[in-house]
């Protein structure tokens, strides 16, 4: 089960080919249904890059 996300962007390109995703499925591993996410947080970073926090629709945390 996901409940949280959290994405660190960064300002640079690879332009390559075959690189890895955020998210790859293994093909031993049943289709599950999609998770859907509300932003929680942006934070800048010195770098000019973003942290990015999700958490997952219908699932209550304590911060």
């Amino acid at each position: 089960m996901v409940d949280e996300l959290s994405l660190m962007l960064s300002p640079v390109t690879d332009g390559s080919s075959g690189t890895a995703s955020v998210f790859a499925q293994f093909q031993a591993q049943k289709a599950g249904k999609p998770v859907e996410f509300d932003l929680k947080s942006v934070q800048p970073l010195d770098s000019g890059g973003l942290y990015l926090r999700y958490l997952a629709k219908n699932v209550k945390m304590n911060d």
